[in-house]
């Protein structure tokens, strides 16, 4: 096993030939860099909301038997799992580039694409244009090498398995959710993983009787949806958790005996995943 840190990204890579799956948890970053808080007015934990709380430390030892990438950046600093095309330039000073390269989605248009323009709660996050160079400098610093150290993750799996399985790992808001829903799972109504995969993932947490809903209210995002490729043997599941199952969203603080006991969940998952794929 080795470690390679690159650009605020951390590649966890275990060599254990045994496991097939990945584990990539690219939205629970909280290292928020002096210069972006200077161009934001909010609050620290108003820009913290947004973060997939503490999945790093749910996953915490998993190293030592899967691979895992982990981006120590937050998310609304900037978006991996946005497409590079999702920009929204009325954030940006005018820029041919920009103008040319974006792309309106949806998501964009609700500002929540690639830079985020708004909070989880709905708050601007800037209050001014940005320049182009800031654009530029979170693309090639962050975006792209996490992307890099994914796709080389995925190249070093499929050498050693014919099918491998990605775990795309988040964690959704209580007040964006309903309320009875513990969990979310995503393929994209089979287009990232065979649905019998998503399946036995669902089963899984219904063990250990947990409201497991699929492909609803998330489908997957761009991450799943840019390299899983089934037909190839390159599986992606998403999974969203409820932050009311193990932490304070109020005080962003973990609730420990909730969490303990989540963590162990998820260990158990992980352990039947990689087994159950290499076994199909």
């Amino acid at each position: 096993m080795f470690k390679i840190k690159e650009a605020n990204c951390e590649q966890l890579v275990s060599f254990i030939k045994q496991s097939p799956l990945l584990i990539s948890i690219p939205h629970s970053g909280r290292n928020y860099e002096k210069k972006f808080l200077s161009q934001t007015n909010l609050l620290i934990n108003e820009l913290r909301a947004s973060e997939d709380s503490f999945l790093d430390k749910l996953t915490l030892g998993l190293e030592k038997k899967y691979s895992l990438l982990l981006a120590h950046f937050p998310r609304i600093f900037i978006d991996v799992n946005r497409s590079p095309y999702e920009i929204d330039t009325s954030m940006w000073e005018d820029n041919k580039i920009l103008s040319t390269i974006s792309k309106e989605t949806a998501k964009v248009n609700a500002g929540y694409g690639v830079f985020p323009k708004k909070s989880l709660n709905g708050f601007n996050i800037y209050d001014h244009k940005l320049n182009f160079l800031e654009a530029k400098y979170r693309f090639f610093n962050y975006y792209f090498p996490y992307h890099k150290s994914l796709k080389e993750l995925i190249k070093q799996k499929k050498k050693l398995f014919s099918k491998i399985l990605v775990v795309d790992l988040h964690s959704m808001s209580s007040k964006i959710i309903n309320s009875d829903i513990d969990i979310v799972l995503s393929n994209l109504n089979g287009f990232t993983a065979n649905n019998s995969m998503l399946l036995y993932t669902k089963k899984l947490f219904d063990n250990h009787n947990l409201n497991t809903q699929l492909n609803k209210p998330f489908e997957g995002g761009f991450i799943s949806q840019f390299y899983g490729n089934p037909r190839k043997g390159i599986h992606f599941i998403q999974i969203e958790i409820n932050k009311k199952l193990y932490m304070c969203e109020e005080s962003i603080t973990i609730i420990k005996p909730q969490f303990e006991k989540l963590r162990i969940v998820m260990n158990n998952v992980f352990e039947k995943l990689s087994k159950f794929t290499i076994s199909k």
